[in-house]
């Protein structure tokens, strides 16, 4: 049952840009996500490897959520999450520096069970974060997104790989112009990236420019010359 507030949510940090995408690659996922995420309290580790759409899924559950929680959060994680939430409180609120830590700790657990808290792209670096590891004990709701296996002591979802087909519409939905055109040499393309979902939207999005922004967003992903021309 969804709960329908008096007054619009309240964004505690600036919220992450609305997807773009129309194409949904992963529904049931995000339909078993969307359940875990109603129990106040959960703490879900959505992991995957990169590109993969652990960020949209997340964002997409963001603002599905707002009509169910009426506080909301979204921490783009900096290698420090004490850091990382001091940044958005401030940068949303222009809060002093030295005050907010504190204070944005005092807002999420004011009201803990109207509160839901999203942390993306949780790095290496957060094996020596000690408060990431703590963070359940504030007892609101959350969702992390990270590529990494180590974060065992909470409940994780994996976002699987998706299939040529799945890519193949998700391309479609950006360039059917290009698709039409380009498909068997697309499906050899998605194929040798290993069916990389943000890749494949970059190239829908960019052609050939977007080997050059797939590098920059995706150091650990080996991309080669490709040629979407003619």
């Amino acid at each position: 049952k969804t709960n329908l507030f008096s007054k619009s949510p309240v964004f505690l940090t600036s919220p992450p840009l609305p997807n773009e995408e129309t194409y949904s690659i992963h529904s049931a996922l995000e339909e078993e996500l969307y359940k875990q995420l109603k129990i106040k309290g959960n703490l879900i580790i959505l992991t995957g490897n990169p590109g993969i759409g652990k960020t949209y899924i997340a964002r997409k559950m963001f603002y599905k959520l707002q009509n169910y929680y009426n506080r909301l959060a979204w921490i783009e994680y900096n290698g420090d999450l004490k850091s990382s939430i001091t940044f958005a409180f401030n940068n949303n609120q222009k809060h002093n520096t030295q005050n907010c830590f504190s204070s944005a700790i005092k807002q999420l657990i004011a009201e803990p069970k109207n509160t839901i808290l999203f942390i993306d792209n949780v790095s290496e670096n957060a094996e020596k974060d000690d408060f990431l590891s703590r963070i359940s004990g504030l007892g609101i709701t959350g969702c992390i997104t990270t590529r990494l296996k180590w974060l065992d002591m909470y409940k994780s979802i994996e976002v699987p790989v998706a299939t040529t087909n799945d890519c193949l519409n998700l391309f479609k939905s950006y360039n059917n112009t290009c698709f039409e055109k380009q498909q068997d040499k697309l499906i050899n393309i998605l194929t040798l990236f290993g069916n990389n979902a943000l890749l494949t939207i970059l190239l829908a999005k960019n052609g050939q420019e977007g080997l050059e922004k797939a590098r920059k967003v995706l150091p650990d992903l080996i991309v080669s010359e490709v040629d979407l021309s003619g």
